[in-house]
């Protein structure tokens, strides 16, 4: 398959293992750490950790927010002049361009999720020692008539999703929201009552991942079907593979060996398939919501452009009839 698919490689890392990547740098950082609070003394530690403070890093004349979502008519920013060239020709720029100045920033078009009540109790995670590890979902390509579409699609990101490496891909594929899992494909024009509380996600259980050549179903229910065998025997007839299944529900994140930024595979319902990228990975710091409960999360998400309904004109549709 790398032959096949090897020009994403271009923006991919090489194959990590997760688990032993960060026992590794849990060494590097034990064989290096320094008590700098008995090296230095009490006192002393207390102005070298205030003056290295992170809220340093900003100030009121020149914070800028984190996010900035409007766009925003042009104004020349005040640049000081001290004689470097690159902010003579940021000058320049401002006042010869005419068009709408926008902030460019990495994350603009996403929102950054904000829980107002994280869940304090429960098992509690360890800073150091846990991994939280980032993954990107993005909608999927859905055809109504299977055909190639007549224009180009472009991939547009679902929801981002951190989660423990403690935890399995069982976890991260029931945290994934998809409007096919929640649509309801059984007749119920009889009785729409009857059904109002039923949804494809428990009626068609059955998904995969497919990561490194290795298909991870879901086999937590007894109606859970192999979606992968049918793709196993036609990449044979075509010389594909070899390809492995696991049980997603036995593998934990930490132990998978993936290419950070690679695109993978997330396929539920039949044929409603996403891919999956691995962004990030670090270490549970103290600053992160220590308790278990509170992952997998939802981190940051696309805005939606809702359609309100004609009568109010206050609320989203929810059916369109």
């Amino acid at each position: 398959m790398d032959a096949v698919y090897n020009s994403y490689n271009a923006n991919a890392t090489s194959k990590i293992n997760i688990g032993e990547y960060f026992a590794q740098y849990r060494e590097i950082i034990s064989a290096t750490t320094i008590d700098l609070k008995a090296k230095l003394g009490k006192e002393e530690f207390d102005k070298v950790s205030q003056n290295c403070s992170i809220h340093k890093l900003n100030t009121e004349e020149y914070y800028i927010p984190p996010v900035i979502r409007s766009v925003q008519q042009k104004t020349t920013p005040e640049i000081p002049s001290v004689g470097l060239q690159t902010l003579l020709h940021l000058k320049e720029k401002y006042s010869n361009d005419p068009k709408v100045y926008r902030p460019a920033l990495k994350y603009q078009n996403e929102t950054t999720v904000s829980y107002n009540q994280p869940i304090e109790t429960h098992s509690k995670i360890i800073p150091g020692e846990d991994i939280l590890v980032y993954i990107r979902i993005y909608h999927p390509f859905c055809s109504q008539n299977h055909e190639p579409p007549k224009r180009r699609l472009s991939v547009v990101l679902n929801h981002v999703i951190v989660m423990l490496g403690r935890q399995t891909l069982a976890q991260l594929r029931d945290k994934i929201d998809c409007i096919s899992d929640l649509s309801c494909t059984i007749e119920s024009s009889d009785n729409p009552i009857e059904f109002l509380d039923t949804n494809n996600r428990d009626t068609y259980k059955s998904s995969f991942f497919y990561i490194e050549d290795t298909f991870y179903n879901d086999k937590r229910h007894e109606d859970c079907k192999d979606n992968s065998e049918p793709i196993i025997s036609w990449a044979k007839t075509r010389k594909l593979g070899p390809f492995r299944t696991e049980k997603m529900e036995d593998v934990r994140i930490d132990s998978l060996t993936v290419r950070f930024g690679y695109p993978w595979v997330f396929q539920h319902q039949g044929n409603c398939e996403h891919l999956i990228t691995f962004s990030d990975a670090r270490l549970v710091n103290c600053n992160d919501h220590l308790a278990l409960a509170n992952y997998p999360r939802i981190y940051r998400t696309r805005p939606v452009k809702h359609a309100y309904c004609l009568m109010c004109i206050e609320r989203p549709i929810h059916w369109v009839i």
